[in-house]
């Protein structure tokens, strides 16, 4: 059988990385506010937690640019970087309009291509990753929406803790939590979650 290959960006994320960075991101803005009112030396530590942050996050996305894909056997290659992304080492893959994701234990993909080749990526991905994931938000509009204002109703109460007085060190602090618990739900409800079609007895 003749191999699939066309020419996609692709964009490699690093697992790890990307959740080391996301579950950092409320110790570094508790540490962020806190500095503020403990002295120079507090917000100094602060200011190199963002950094470090920022790095992580940087380094967790990797742009491969334009790059001539293939599928081989049970495996989607990559020789222009010299990757292979086996089936057994993906939990899934999701294809919306020209754009496809493929998610990975230790690394995951974009990969996008021009709008008429959208079919022939989806057979790629088939032919080398198995069938596509089908899949839902798993939280309602309604709840994603109540979870998004409560995550910026707490942003506003950092932002005004932070830029006022220390009398207002409580509602700043007040506003960490919604922040992080808001924020939290969005994203958990906000994910796509696979569609069970197994039929139940």
């Amino acid at each position: 059988m003749t191999a699939v290959e066309i020419q996609a960006q692709v964009i490699r994320y690093d697992v790890t990385k990307l959740s080391m960075a996301r579950n950092a991101v409320p110790l570094v803005i508790l540490v962020s506010i806190v500095g503020k009112y403990i002295g120079v030396y507090a917000l100094g530590v602060a200011i190199l937690f963002q950094a470090a942050l920022a790095v992580l996050f940087i380094r967790a996305r990797s742009n491969l640019g334009l790059q001539a894909i293939k599928a081989k056997g049970d495996s989607l290659i990559i020789p222009g970087v010299s990757q292979t992304v086996r089936r057994g080492a993906v939990t899934g893959w999701v294809l919306s309009g020209r754009r496809a994701r493929v998610y990975g234990t230790q690394s995951s993909y974009r990969l996008t291509v021009p709008p008429a080749q959208q079919n022939e990526l989806s057979a790629l991905l088939t032919q080398a990753l198995g069938r596509q994931l089908v899949t839902k938000r798993r939280g309602s509009s309604r709840a994603r929406s109540v979870a998004l204002a409560v995550a910026i109703a707490g942003a506003v109460a950092v932002a005004v803790g932070v830029g006022l007085t220390r009398e207002l060190l409580a509602p700043a602090l007040v506003g960490i939590v919604a922040v992080i618990v808001g924020g939290a739900s969005f994203g958990a409800l906000s994910q796509r979650v696979a569609v069970d079609s197994t039929p139940t007895e």
